[in-house]
């Protein structure tokens, strides 16, 4: 989900290069072309910041220069300097980006940020989507964990049956949120839900059991709250239960994207994608092919 910044000329330099190309060619010159038909921009352009901000269902918004927004780690080109809190920070003093982070207000997009320095290229990439909605349904997930470990210690297994159900489900949205999805944000319904979980255990992303849990709870939730019969929750599967709920949480936990202001370095997830439509189509009878 989340790519370290590439630097062209070091050992990710395929990449890097092929990540500069594509983004250069698909949004960034097109939007300069753009800017000086308007005789908005100069001819040539001056380019040493640019930035691609993408959010669930709305068009990438393009930045450039004095546009571009957020916060970077850095690596000084000189390591002997330094540089105080408020000082103004010049391109010369930088040797590279090493991690960039949108602003607040930007917290739930995704990015792809290009700073050109003297010494090279540095490109940022983060495909992450909705984290201050994660951290959210995170925070309300723990009080209703809370919750449910309380009800299962006193034997109450309607309140845990509720409470346990909210947790998982919020833990669900948690684990979906940062893909570009907006159904999973916006759904009014927890059938929703339940089938992304279920499709994305089914692509290897997270336990089939834990999927399972979420449907499980989401019966005894209906039979304990709402007296609508089928079969009771009692104690011996609710400590089976908690238990597979503690592993829920763990996973979400342990995958969560970084907040705003974290710079802690962190191994980029690894997740396997399905397409959601075909990538190479037929054109009419001609043997060629085309991406798309």
């Amino acid at each position: 989900m989340t790519s370290a910044p590439e630097r062209v000329g070091t050992a990710g330099h395929v990449i890097g290069e092929r990540l500069l190309d594509q983004v250069m060619t698909i949004w960034i010159l097109p939007e300069v072309r753009r800017r000086q038909a308007r005789r908005s921009a100069p001819e040539p352009y001056p380019l040493a910041f640019a930035q691609v901000v993408f959010r669930v269902g709305a068009a990438p918004e393009i930045r450039l220069n004095e546009e571009v927004r957020g916060t970077a780690l850095v690596r000084r080109a000189d390591p002997a300097s330094e540089i105080a809190v408020g000082d103004d920070v010049f391109l010369d003093d930088i040797a590279g980006v090493e991690h960039f982070e949108l602003p607040d207000e930007d917290a739930n997009a995704g990015h792809v940020t290009i700073v050109a320095t003297p010494r090279g290229i540095s490109i940022s990439f983060d495909a992450t989507y909705n984290k201050s909605h994660v951290r959210a349904h995170l925070d309300a997930a723990e009080e209703f964990f809370e919750a449910a470990q309380g009800a299962l210690a006193r034997g109450q297994f309607r309140p845990f049956a509720e409470s346990a159900f909210a947790a998982a489900e919020l833990l669900a949205k948690a684990e979906l949120l940062p893909l570009p999805d907006s159904t999973i944000l916006d759904s009014k319904t927890h059938g929703t839900v339940a089938s992304k979980l279920h499709w994305w255990a089914s692509t290897g992303n997270i336990d089939p059991t834990l999927a399972k849990l979420l449907t499980r709870l989401t019966e005894l939730r209906d039979s304990s709250r709402y007296l609508r019969g089928g079969k009771q929750l009692v104690e011996g599967e609710a400590d089976e239960l908690f238990q597979q709920l503690i592993v829920l949480r763990e996973h979400v936990r342990s995958h969560a994207p970084s907040q705003p202001g974290d710079f802690t370095p962190r191994t980029p997830r690894k997740v396997t994608m399905v397409a959601a439509q075909p990538i190479i189509k037929e054109i009419g009878r001609a043997s060629c092919r085309e991406r798309v």
